[in-house]
């Protein structure tokens, strides 16, 4: 059952790869905003966006607020997964 759940979570992924090769500005202001809130965005179209200097001041400073909670997010999956982890032949 696990295998399966790994499965689906790799389509989602590859679904937000994708995404991720366009810039966010080319998505309706739904998508926008969803790409914003999960860190898409924050990857791929707003650091070209500060080298070119087109970053809205706003969002250069919420920057390293989204940088802190998905590193912290990151920890507490990595724990969770720790938890249950029981061994590559297990």
């Amino acid at each position: 059952m696990r295998l399966l759940a790994a499965e689906e979570l790799g389509r989602v992924t590859f679904a937000f790869v994708e995404l991720s090769r366009f810039p966010v500005d080319l998505y309706r202001n739904p998508a926008q905003a969803v790409l914003t809130v999960v860190p898409v965005a924050f990857l791929t179209t707003h650091p070209a966006a500060a080298l070119l200097g087109r970053l809205d001041a706003y969002l250069l400073l919420l920057a390293p607020a989204v940088a802190a909670g998905a590193a912290v997010l990151a920890t507490l999956a990595w724990r969770r997964a720790l938890r249950s982890y029981a061994g590559a032949s297990a």
